[in-house]
């Protein structure tokens, strides 16, 4: 596959295009819009921008529209069948000639959060007009710390661009084996990069099992041994016998019965994870599928080839159907369970859920946060303080001098150590945690990643411990 940027077409019909894409290959493309009032008709103008795939009709491609409004960047996205497995192609440009702003972080993040949905490999390819090899460059810093906080790793590492840069970039996931990058020769002045992408599909190994020849089951001749044999020959001797004896009886004519009309054999499968979604109605549209197909390549007519295309055609969208709806009345289910809703999130994804919870200790998170609040501190010393007019007899104004009352506003929010009995969970952190909670809301840090939770407990242990200025201290309840 070839991923072209700045292909400078108007549309689809484009001649430039067609003379592009050589026998065996076939192009989708996204041509920038066209402003009103152009003059298309005249030989000056050129539509720049624009991106085209080139792909070889051995790989099945679909043109995808992601749910994204974008002004920033110019986007073509498409999603790829081969036979070792399937994956999603994004090409993105971002014109050299405007600044890199706020706004095409924010895209480009919506632009992942969309991506995240796939579970098959993803794949973004582009020229972006970031200098990412300039570790210097607060753009550089804030692109990859995106690209990290999703999950993803930028390939390439070498100069792509003429002027010294490193402009076209080759992104994946981390679990996205990417290798044999080469930028080659400059065929403009962008250079060409390649990489191989290996997706195998996973084989799992073949486990023996044994099980019975149902196959050979024949319901006469079983009925004819069975008539003969001791459970049915003489029913009057049975009369005497105890009911353990009975079931001795039962249990060994018919297994030799069995081991005659059906012997247990041993055949190797590969184990599979059920499908809780696929029930007797999947069943029945998959058999009416499988049965019209039989029937088209018995007689190879038209009309039944209509058929089975049919009902294909149905069966997927049953199948979707179903997913849709089987999601749906889970997440709905572990609603009030957060565990169980994550887990069924990850199932949705397609992640593998794992018991690991990490290696990190109370006393290493705790650290963490205290040295990242240090550092805002730090960089932060020269400001000066915010003068807040206090209102007298107002009990939910905060002092003037925020720093001044630190010591009591840190046993209003968290407690005395005589409130926290030696031995309880409290003391789990240690006085490290405690210390980096505190430091963390007096450095107003209201969202913490992904701890959102956590800052709101924060912000009402704080509007209480306020509100009940002059009072005796206490640990809040919300801890």
């Amino acid at each position: 596959m070839l991923v072209v940027t700045e292909t400078w077409h108007e549309g689809p019909q484009s001649s430039s295009l067609k003379r592009a894409t050589p026998p065996g290959y076939h192009c989708i493309d996204a041509a920038r819009p066209i402003q009103p009032g152009a003059a298309v008709n005249t030989v000056e103008f050129q539509n720049h921008g624009g991106l085209a795939f080139l792909y070889r009709d051995v790989v099945k491609f679909q043109k995808k529209v992601l749910d994204l409004d974008v002004s920033t960047f110019e986007y073509l996205c498409g999603r790829g069948l081969t036979r070792d497995g399937q994956f999603v192609l994004l090409g993105v440009y971002r014109p050299g000639s405007q600044a890199v702003s706020s706004a095409f972080f924010k895209e480009t993040a919506t632009m992942f959060e969309r991506l995240s949905v796939y579970s098959c490999p993803v794949l973004i390819c582009g020229d972006f007009n970031v200098h990412v090899d300039d570790a210097s460059s607060a753009d550089a810093v804030r692109f990859a710390d995106l690209l990290q906080s999703f999950g993803y790793v930028q390939h390439v590492t070498t100069v792509t661009h003429t002027a010294g840069h490193t402009l076209d970039l080759v992104i994946a996931r981390t679990d996205t084996d990417i290798s044999d990058v080469d930028v080659g020769g400059f065929i403009s002045d962008h250079a060409l990069v390649r990489f191989t992408i290996r997706e195998r599909r996973p084989i799992d190994a073949p486990q023996p099992v044994s099980c019975r020849a149902w196959k050979r089951y024949e319901k006469d001749v079983f009925a004819c041994d069975l008539a003969v044999s001791q459970l049915c020959s003489n029913i009057e001797q049975l009369s005497d016998k105890s009911a353990d004896n009975l079931v001795v009886l039962y249990r060994d004519v018919m297994t030799q019965l069995l081991d005659k009309h059906c012997p247990v054999v041993t055949v190797c499968r590969r184990l599979r994870p059920a499908t809780p979604r696929f029930d007797a109605e999947c069943r029945d549209a998959r058999r009416k599928a499988r049965r019209a197909e039989r029937r088209f390549r018995r007689k190879r007519t038209d009309a039944d080839k209509q058929v089975w295309a049919d009902k294909l055609k149905t069966m997927r969208e049953f199948y979707e159907a179903k997913r849709s709806s089987f999601w749906r009345n889970t997440i709905l289910a572990n609603s009030g369970n957060s565990q169980k809703l994550w887990r069924t999130l990850h199932g949705v994804l397609g992640e593998a859920v794992t018991e690991e919870t990490g290696s990190k200790t109370a006393d290493e998170f705790a650290t963490y946060f205290k040295d990242k609040v240090d550092s805002v501190r730090a960089s932060t010393a020269t400001t000066p303080l915010y003068d807040v007019p206090s209102t007298q007899g107002d009990a939910n104004t905060f002092p003037v001098d925020y720093r001044d009352t630190r010591r009591s506003r840190e046993d209003d929010w968290l407690g005395t150590k005589q409130d926290m009995p030696v031995g309880s969970s409290s003391n789990l952190a240690s006085e490290r945690l405690r210390s980096a909670v505190v430091a963390l809301h007096h450095a107003a840090f209201q969202q913490v990643t992904g701890v959102w939770y956590f800052s709101i407990r924060l912000q009402a242990c704080s509007d209480s411990s306020t509100a009940k200025k002059g009072t005796r201290r206490q640990r809040p309840k919300e801890f």
